[in-house]
This record gives C-alpha cells, structure tokens and sequence, in this order.
C-alpha cells in the first residue's frame, strides 16, 4: 500500500463513523507516518507496521477520542500547543477570550496578569506575545494539566503556579492586578451528562463545577475583587446560555462597564466587566 492508498483507506475509514472533515484523515496519516501532508498523494510504500499503526489509530478516532489528543499538539491563534489525556483542548472560543483579554490590556503600561484555571496555557501565552506584560501568572491545580501548562510556557516568561483557584488569592496583594482572566469549569452537574462523547475523554475537573456552573464565576468575582486595581479588568469565558447569570453576579459584585462578548460563531462567549470603586 502506498501513501495515497492508505490516506483515502483513511477517509473511508472514518466517513463510516460518520467523520467527513479530510483534515482529520490527514492528521492521522501525518501522525502515524511522520509524513508531511504534501507528500500524501505519493506511490512511496508504506510498511505493514505503519497500516496497522494508522488502523489503530483510525478506530480510537471513531471511538470518540479526540484527533487532537491523537496529534499531540494543536494550534491556537498563531501558537502551538502541547495537548493530551488530562488538559482541556484550547478550542476557538477560548481565542475569542484571548483576544479580549488582550484588548483590555491595550492602554496599560506593563501589566499585571493573572489567568486563572489555565489549563494548557493557552490565554497566559497568548497574553504574554501581544504585550510585554510586567507579571503575568498562569494557575492551574491538577498535575496532568499543570504538566502541559509547564510545557507549553517553557519558552516564554510565564510564572506559572500549581495551586487552587480557592483560596490563592490570599497569597495576591490588593489592588495589584491590572486582569484577571479565566476559563473556568461551566458545565453543569445536569449538563455533563448530555455532552458529546468527545468530551467524556478530556478531564471533567476542567469542563463542570459539578453544581449549577457558575461556581467559579461567583467566588472569583468575590473573592479576587480586591486584588484588581481601580478600573482593572476581569474576563471570563462562559457558556452562552449562562452569559446572563455572570453578568448579573458581577452586577450585584458592583463590577461596571459589565458587556457580553460574541465569539466567531454568533455565540455569547465571554463577560468583561471593570472594577468600579
């Protein structure tokens, strides 16, 4: 069998699982052959070993594990990342947060950072390549996360920091924060189990607070209000259908200049308030 051969054996493969996107049976033949895509539509013969490792990569695709898990590293925004069993897939609207949390910091001078539940790194860096920040530090708790999160950031000043989001914010000085940013756990308890079964392979400590889902929103909102500065920023990733609920906590928190966000897809995304007094 040749590499042409094996990459359309690939595409019929997976349209029985009903997976139709090409760009997957490309990934899978890149992974399993270390070829590059350009070389896909070649007569080079490929090895008995190397089918075999390509089929078995196909059915863990068709079982619903994640092609980016399979490929190892995924890309976000104009970045790399390091990705795996155990940390949440960076996905497109998690670049719509980066994005605004980047353009909260476009007026000030040496910023002070925080994200929050950073999982793969992905907004810290984002941060960290649009500005030169003063600190900006990335938290994660879990140490498969934290892994990636360390991986991720290596190349990069990031002080990245394994501990809760309950309860580090007694280590922060008050008003020394110029963002907070966070995607945090928002699926709910009753919401988890109607997910697609992708997502049953990443961590659930990363996708659902096991309770209403708005968890994460209601202590950080409180608990890390003092250590931003006057006028300072706080962005949170959330699901569309509960971008009302975090605006009203910040309502009731005394936040001002509350707005929701739209990603790419029309979807409410990502809440911005300021700290107001």
């Amino acid at each position: 069998m040749n590499l042409k051969q094996l990459h359309r054996l690939v595409k019929e493969q997976l349209k029985l699982a009903s997976i139709e996107n090409q760009n997957e049976a490309r990934v899978i033949v890149e992974v399993a052959t270390g070829q590059e895509f350009t070389n896909l539509t070649s007569d080079n013969i490929v090895s008995d070993e190397i089918v075999n490792l390509t089929l078995a990569l196909v059915d863990k695709r068709k079982s619903g594990y994640p092609l980016q898990y399979i490929a190892t590293t995924w890309s976000f925004m104009d970045f790399e990342l390091s990705v795996g069993p155990g940390v949440l897939i960076p996905r497109p609207e998690t670049e719509t947060t980066a994005k605004v949390a980047i353009d909260c910091l476009k007026n000030v001078v040496n910023p002070n950072v925080i994200d929050l539940c950073s999982g793969t790194g992905a907004i810290a860096i984002a941060i960290r390549r649009a500005y030169i920040v003063q600190t900006i530090t990335a938290l994660e708790k879990y140490d498969e996360a934290f892994s990636y999160l360390r991986k991720n950031s290596q190349n990069y000043d990031i002080n990245i920091v394994k501990a809760d989001v309950f309860g580090y914010e007694s280590l922060l000085v008050d008003n020394s924060l110029d963002l907070i940013v966070s995607n945090p756990p928002y699926v709910s308890k009753q919401e988890y189990v109607t997910l697609e079964r992708e997502l049953y392979f990443e961590p659930k400590y990363a996708l659902s607070d096991e309770a209403d889902g708005l968890t994460f929103y209601r202590y950080i909102s409180n608990a890390y209000r003092s250590k931003l500065k006057q006028q300072a920023y706080l962005v949170f990733e959330v699901a569309s259908q509960r971008a009302n609920d975090v605006k009203g906590i910040l309502k009731s928190l005394s936040y001002g200049k509350i707005e929701i966000i739209s990603d790419e897809y029309g979807m409410d995304r990502v809440v911005v308030a300021q700290k107001m007094d």
